[in-house]
């Protein structure tokens, strides 16, 4: 959060980064983690934030603290809710990037 909040996009990245191998990780399947791992890596995600978006990569970083909060009170509903709109959020941005 506070890297997103300083516009700080390089660290937002790598702690975006740290944040979704770390849940991933938590189903305790190393292959599937180290394939995002590597495919997130490739994808250069540095590029999708920028100032212009300050605000949503906030909103994405606070997106991060509800669903750690969804998980440990283990509102499964809610969490794959909140995580459907995080993903779909993303590719609009990838989407917007794509076509310019």
């Amino acid at each position: 959060m506070r890297a997103a909040e300083k516009l700080d996009i390089v660290g937002h990245v790598a702690a975006d980064l740290r944040f979704h191998l770390a849940v991933l990780g938590l189903w305790g399947n190393d292959e599937i983690t180290e394939a995002v791992r590597a495919l997130r890596a490739r994808s250069r995600l540095a590029g999708l934030w920028s100032a212009d978006n300050h605000d949503a990569m906030i909103e994405s970083a606070r997106e991060h603290l509800t669903l750690l909060d969804l998980l440990r009170r283990r509102d499964a509903a809610a969490a794959k809710e909140l995580m459907e709109h995080h993903i779909t959020r993303a590719g609009s941005f990838w989407n917007k990037r794509s076509s310019t």
